[in-house]
This record gives C-alpha cells, structure tokens and sequence, in this order.
C-alpha cells in the first residue's frame, strides 16, 4: 500500500518536473502557422471522433458542429458559449431529472436556489442595460491595428493638443 503512495508522489514530481522543464519547447508549437497545423490536426480531430464509438455519424456531428463554429465566427458570434453548453448539457440534464424525480417542485424554493435565480436575472437584466457598449481601453492598450483605423500613426498616443503644442514649438525654434 505504501509503494503505490510513494509511486503517485514520485509520478507527479517528475510530472511537474517534465512539465516546467519543457514549457518552452512546447510553448514554441504556437508559432507553427495555421496553414501547416490545422491540416495535421483536422485528420488527428476526425480519426479521434470516429475512433470512440466506430460510428459515421461522429463525423458527422464533427463536421457539423465544426461548420456552425465557423459560421459563427464569420457573423461574429461567440463560441464560448457553445461549447460551455454543450459540455455541461448533460450533467445539467441528469442532476435536473435527479431534483425532479426526488423533490418535485419543491427544490426551487430553496433559499440558495432562489438566490443563484435572482443573481442570474440580476446579471442578465445588467447586461441588457448595459447594451454593447464597448469598454473604453487606451489607444496604448489596443496597439497598431486600433491607431490604422482612427487614422492616427501607429504608436502616436499623444492627444490631439499635446501633439499639436508640440509641432508649433518646433515651429517656432526653426523660425
């Protein structure tokens, strides 16, 4: 018994030693482009999806989940979403059949069940407020791509005036 406790203690040591000592080397698989990835991955993601039940209709599903991924990004839609939703549709769909087949109604007037009920409305009803109202972040923040479409110089965080101060008293010098 005690072996098996000392080979789970040394495993995750030299886990976590593996780990850190090639971060680096795996950090670098980022920049593989996508042209040369995505390809190796598609083939690797379509064998995983048929390998685990041997049915076509994973590969279907795969194909089909993959293509309303893309459309979703093309009308600029999130994902995030998706793919939370459906990775916790059935665990939410077994313990909702377990509360009703054990309480009844009777479990939605549970003190913590109402509270998590009014902190989602009150999220929700924030957000549609809220509206799509975009964060203000400093052209600092944003980088190059923001300052090319205020057709600002990239990197020219000045203010207008401070820049404008600036040229008249280069001005005035060479004058």
């Amino acid at each position: 018994m005690l072996t098996i406790i000392w080979t789970l203690a040394l495993a995750n040591v030299v886990g976590a030693t593996l780990c850190l000592s090639l971060s680096g080397l795996v950090s670098r698989i980022s920049l593989i482009p996508g042209k040369v990835l995505v390809p190796f991955l598609f083939v690797v993601m379509i064998v995983a999806s048929y390998q685990s039940t041997r049915h076509w209709g994973d590969i279907i599903t795969f194909v089909a989940i993959g293509l309303l991924g893309w459309i979703m990004k093309q009308v600029d839609w999130p994902r995030a979403p998706l793919i939370i939703g459906f990775v916790l549709s059935t665990p939410a769909e077994r313990y909702l059949h377990l509360s009703m087949s054990r309480y009844g109604f009777e479990w939605l007037t549970s003190p913590i069940v109402i509270g998590i009920a009014v902190a989602i409305v009150a999220i929700l009803f924030y957000g549609t407020l809220r509206g799509d109202k975009q964060p203000d972040i400093p052209d600092s923040v944003r980088g190059p791509a923001a300052d090319a479409s205020s057709g600002r110089p990239a990197g020219d965080d000045q203010p207008t005036a401070d820049r404008d101060r600036g040229k008249q008293e280069e001005e005035n010098r060479d004058a």
